[in-house]
């Protein structure tokens, strides 16, 4: 009888302890919109880096300061000029006349605009072959925006970088 009643107890310890190990710790919430601006290779041109550029774990909460800003290396590969255009490719829609944006090429502004407006593209410029071009993109919801209508939410926006060669005669 005294097995039986050890069996007992060591199986309800045992149940115990199962159950309190495999427990999941609880997170804390996240205050704001969770924002990964990602850059891919492009055609012409080398790309550093490739993946993911930036990320803001609380965009639009007090501690975020101004937004997100990310850096990406441009360089022509080839021997002649050629034009570039960056357009956004967010995954979601909903954020478009929202969510601010601005793009330079080594500190001169392309673009401030939306990201609806940057989903349409910014205006052509030129690279020259041999001279490495450093774009920005700062990415920011306006002052004011509440950081609760956000919480929890996601927003992963590609960079696709378009050229196109110049042809001179």
């Amino acid at each position: 009888m005294t097995k039986r009643r050890f069996a007992l107890a060591f199986l309800a310890a045992a149940a115990l302890t199962l159950g309190l190990a495999a427990r999941v710790p609880a997170t804390p919430a996240r205050h704001g919109l969770q924002l990964r601006v990602v850059t891919g290779m492009a055609e012409r041109l080398a790309v550093r880096p490739v993946g993911i550029v930036v990320t803001a774990d609380a965009l639009g909460a007090r501690a975020s300061g101004n937004g997100t800003f990310g850096r990406v290396l441009l360089a022509d590969q080839t021997r002649r000029p050629v034009t570039l255009r960056v357009r956004a490719l967010p995954s979601a829609h909903d954020l478009d006349d929202t969510l601010q944006a601005a793009v330079t090429v080594d500190g001169m502004p392309v673009a401030r605009t939306t990201l609806g407006g940057l989903r349409a593209g910014t205006e052509p410029l030129t690279l020259q072959p041999g001279r490495p071009a450093e774009l920005g993109v700062r990415l920011w919801l306006p002052e004011g925006t509440p950081a609760r209508a956000y919480t929890g939410r996601t927003l992963d926006v590609v960079l696709e970088l378009r050229t196109e060669p110049v042809i001179t005669r």
